[in-house]
């Protein structure tokens, strides 16, 4: 694992001091990630070190710290001028207010690192292994002290926290079909008519056939993104770790009819001479509650609380599980 000097000035950065203080607030409740372009790009792996160091301004200083999540990339420049740059994705561990803290901050940080530039220079810079070593440990130092991050240190999320790291599909395929398997999926792959138009060698598609679905459940991969589809609800996941755990749960959730899929409709406008009323599907998501013929209708119509604001006329609710008895109607 490497350790990388970013710099942020914000006085001619597009990164400003509101999306920062921005960050501020969200890591308080969420996981929080900023992409930033690297100088060093070639040596950026997923998993190693970020320090981004606020320079130029009274009070410099890190102002963020974290771990690279992607692969470089290559983008227009943030500075809008016509050029390209290589930008990296980081899982943000923590930030600082450095108007307002001392922690972390330059004044502090020069003497212990005088081969540091504090003030200006290049962002994206590697530290040597033994000043990198030597920064994470001053690092989980000053955080013990001031208890920003009283349930875990710097070190500990770098070696642990892989939630957000990059995998490969393929390397699952195994344990998705195990899975799948005592379902008969039908596996389609690009060397077959229909799919080699856009499939790629190494990508596929998998049917799960339901006889009292009219569509089968389904699984793509495609262009490093699982796709499960059913009922006409989607949803895409990209190849992180994290991810592709909630993949894993979404779909034994649906195949053990532990979810189900919420369908809502409204009322098409009746057509001169037309006897019989007809129906729209509007919106649908996937929810977790248990529902049965029994089940509180007011409880299913909370589910669509949100919805509802967009469309005010939802009269029929359908509610779709994978087994033989997984749908009915509620008006």
């Amino acid at each position: 694992m490497k350790v990388f000097i970013l710099r942020w000035n914000p006085e001619i950065s597009s990164f400003k001091k509101k999306s920062h203080n921005r960050i501020l607030k969200m890591l308080k409740k969420e996981d929080c990630f900023l992409d930033w372009s690297v100088y060093d790009w070639k040596k950026v792996e997923p998993g190693d070190a970020v320090v981004l160091c606020q320079v130029g301004t009274e009070y410099d200083g890190i102002a963020i710290i974290g771990k690279f999540i992607s692969e470089p990339y290559e983008g227009d420049s943030w500075r809008k001028d016509g050029t390209r740059v290589h930008y990296a994705n980081i899982h943000i561990f923590t930030a600082f207010d450095r108007d307002t803290e001392t922690c972390l901050s330059a004044k502090l940080l020069e003497p212990l690192f005088p081969e540091i530039d504090w003030h200006g220079g290049h962002s994206g810079i590697v530290l040597d292994t033994k000043t990198g070593k030597i920064m994470i440990a001053e690092i989980d130092k000053s955080l013990e002290e001031t208890k920003r991050t009283p349930d875990t240190n710097f070190s500990t999320f770098l070696k642990n926290d892989n939630r957000f790291l990059p995998i490969d599909f393929l390397d699952k395929k195994a344990e998705i079909f195990k899975i799948l398997e005592p379902y008969n999926p039908v596996v389609h792959t690009w060397d077959e008519p229909d799919y080699g138009e856009w499939l790629d060698e190494d990508e596929f598609f998998i049917e799960v056939p339901n006889k009292d679905s009219y569509e089968p459940l389904t699984i793509t991969l495609y262009d490093r993104q699982i796709t499960l589809y059913w009922e006409g609800w989607h949803q895409h996941f990209d190849a992180t770790n994290y991810d592709y755990e909630v993949f894993l749960e979404r779909l034994k959730g649906l195949l053990e009819n532990r979810y189900c899929i919420l369908k809502a409709f409204q009322q098409k406008k009746m057509q001169k001479n037309q006897k019989r009323r007809t129906y729209e599907e509007v919106a649908w998501f996937i929810s977790t509650q248990t529902y049965t013929k029994d089940s509180d209708i007011k409880k299913i119509f909370k589910e669509f609380a949100v919805i509802k604001k967009d469309f005010p006329n939802i009269c029929r609710i359908k509610i779709v599980y994978w087994d033989v008895e997984r749908s009915f109607t509620v008006e």
